[in-house]
């Protein structure tokens, strides 16, 4: 696909591409050879994960970190996909600077898509799915996909309380500033799926969300004629109560000590590895993108900066907010997602106007099923093309753009 952006919002993103000095490079390999192994214990030669990472695989994942991966190769992955950096302000004046990806249609009225990550996580984790959404000239989709702030590159002022309701604020002035305000939808799983649901409670804008993570208490009633629950649906309860039961003791600790935890993860590659790997580990996520998601966060300075919503998150979970009525929203219900449940339940929080069951996939599905997850989008979102308002172009935007390249080459 080759497009170019449509100038009628009044933001002015920046090109940006990822560059990591050499010296850095060399600096996080001389850190792991440094690192020294936990001494062999019965808990950490268990099989499996089920009591936390495994020495062995601490060991042989951090040799191949030193000796064989290769961050280049994924660097030109991240700069495969036009990156920019932009300045939004907040309701209060503040700025934060908002790192995203950006793919445009040559449709003029293609859907505004926002895609939203989560935790342990960035916006490239969408580079896959933007790339199956992106191969043809009759793509539905502007898609902006932004880093949270925070994340990657995107930085907020560090004496901010940043909380969900904020990164919401912040991603709907996004998108009201690239001159999406009056019609987008939104896609959000993990951290990203609260949001979205915040920005469809709140914003106007917002007329439509996807969902791959939702995760709730079981609803007060529900309609007697919902029918009795699947074995899909029976064995995903068995493993989100499995999770919440003993899964999510580092949540609790990175709500309850965040400053604590982003001192460790700050001074130590090793032991981002065995703290965040074995997260990522447990949804089947092959070695050089775990190690690309740690690099990063490395680099990027990302974990003490990011796990802020783990204090609004946890302990005890949010409420999920109801979705307005006149907003459908779409579910995708994966089996070996960390927390999925019924799609009945998810009815009971507004308009539920599309479902999909899968038969594989978890937490991460945007980056492991993105030719599932693409289908499911266009199938939701596509009809929705001609009933979404049309953004005209904004009278007081006659100078905005972006500057430089914004398109995909097959």
């Amino acid at each position: 696909m080759v497009s170019s952006a449509p100038s009628i919002g009044i933001l002015r993103p920046r090109p940006f591409r990822v560059s990591i000095p050499q010296t850095e490079l060399d600096a996080i390999k001389t850190l792991l050879r440094l690192g020294r192994l936990p001494p062999s214990t019965f808990e950490n030669s268990h099989a499996g994960t089920s009591l936390g990472a495994r020495r062995d695989w601490i060991h042989d994942s951090t040799k191949y970190w030193i000796d064989k991966y290769d961050w280049r190769i994924h660097e030109a992955q991240m700069n495969s996909v036009p990156n920019y950096l932009v300045d939004v302000q907040d309701d209060d004046g503040e700025v934060h600077t908002i790192h995203f990806l950006a793919s445009f249609a040559k449709d003029k009225n293609a859907i505004p898509l926002l895609l939203l990550h989560g935790c342990p996580s960035t916006c490239y984790e969408f580079i896959p799915l933007i790339k199956r959404l992106s191969l043809s000239n009759s793509s539905p989709f502007h898609i902006i996909a932004p880093s949270l702030p925070n994340f990657a590159f995107s930085a907020s002022p560090p004496h901010i309380n940043l909380t969900m309701a904020a990164v919401a604020c912040l991603m709907d002035k996004l998108m009201s500033g690239l001159g999406y305000g009056s019609s987008y939808v939104v896609q959000g799983g993990d951290i990203g799926s609260f949001v979205a649901r915040m920005m469809a409670v709140r914003y106007h804008g917002c007329k439509a969300v996807h969902l791959n993570f939702n995760p709730m208490t079981p609803p007060t009633s529900l309609p007697s004629n919902i029918p009795p629950l699947t074995e899909a649906e029976q064995k995903g309860l068995q493993r989100a109560n499995k999770f919440m039961s003993s899964g999510t003791t580092y949540a609790t600790i990175q709500s309850t000590n965040p400053s604590t935890m982003g001192a460790v993860m700050s001074c130590s590659p090793g032991a981002s590895l065995a703290w965040t790997g074995e997260k990522l580990l447990e949804q089947n996520m092959p070695l050089d993108m775990i190690l690309t998601t740690l690099t990063l966060y490395w680099f990027t300075q990302t974990y003490a900066r990011s796990i802020y919503a783990y204090r609004e998150l946890f302990p005890g979970g949010a409420s999920t907010p109801t979705l307005p009525t006149d907003d459908p929203s779409l579910y995708i219900h994966k089996p070996f997602e960390v927390i999925p449940v019924p799609a009945c339940w998810v009815a009971t929080t507004g308009k539920l106007s599309f479902v999909r069951y899968h038969k594989t996939g978890g937490h991460f599905a945007a980056q492991l099923s993105p030719a599932e997850f693409a289908n499911d989008l266009i199938e939701f979102f596509g009809p929705m093309k001609n009933t979404l308002a049309t953004v005209p172009p904004s009278p007081t935007a006659s100078n905005a753009s972006f500057d430089g390249d914004t398109h995909l080459t097959d």
